[in-house]
């Protein structure tokens, strides 16, 4: 199932901007994210490694909290290439967390397929069931 680029345009129109304010306007207190992160091309020991997370907006005992002032999410992290940390991740997030039925978030990761559900909603409500 690929990114839906129109209902992230129509998502702005109630002010949700990226997976985060998806979460935390449609998601409930166990709902995760598990998103695909890339080193930056060319900046080999710069920064982060190639990675997969799985984070929360919410506090979650399988997650490791925030650690700095600005930081406001929790998250798991999963090194390596997409091939490998994906599926780890999203391996973890069935058999710990006990969420199976994960969708592409239309700006990018997976969600639950019922944050996308509750967001699909929200903008055919908005447009007047159009």
């Amino acid at each position: 199932m690929p990114r839906e680029p129109k209902l992230a345009e129509s998502l702005k129109g109630i002010r949700v901007f990226n997976t985060h304010g998806l979460l935390t306007q449609f998601g409930d207190e166990e709902d995760i994210t598990v998103e695909y992160l890339r080193s930056p091309s060319g900046l080999a020991g710069v920064g982060h490694p190639d990675r997969t997370e799985v984070w929360s907006v919410h506090p979650n005992k399988h997650l490791k909290p925030p650690t700095d002032f600005y930081e406001t999410i929790h998250r798991k992290i999963f090194y390596g290439m997409r091939s490998k940390s994906l599926p780890q991740a999203k391996e973890f997030v069935a058999d710990t967390l006990g969420i199976t039925d994960l969708v592409p978030s239309p700006f990018g990761g997976y969600i639950p397929r019922h944050v996308l559900d509750k967001a699909k909603a929200a903008v055919k409500d908005l447009s007047g069931g159009e």
